[in-house]
């Protein structure tokens, strides 16, 4: 079984801190995990290392044949698990938007 790498890109932002605009420039990092990853852990992971304003949240997104596509549930990282077992690395991409749907600020 062993240690998967996931890597997190995350793209650039504004948001709203501390009642002054601010733009977060996008950043990529990457940690080990194990089998059982949760959408809940990489959220964690994200609210360590980002900060953003209480009108925004983050989507997770993960490359699907058609396209990126929103992760939504724990069955979709047990998939790409599988999927990536040789490369043992698992990419994602965040976005930190309005919660009405529309760009930040």
């Amino acid at each position: 079984m062993g240690t998967f790498k996931v890597e997190i890109d995350v793209k650039s932002y504004l948001t709203i801190l501390d009642g002054r605009r601010v733009y977060q420039r996008g950043k990529t990092w990457d940690f080990d995990v194990g089998r059982d990853l949760s959408v809940a852990q990489i959220t964690k992971a994200m609210e360590d290392k980002f900060q953003w304003s209480t009108d925004q949240r983050i989507t997770i997104w993960y490359a699907a044949a058609d396209g990126p596509v929103p992760l939504i549930s724990e069955s979709e990282i047990a998939e790409l698990f599988d999927k990536c077992n040789d490369s043992r690395t698992i990419r994602f991409g965040v976005t930190i938007e309005s919660k009405n749907n529309g760009p930040a600020c």
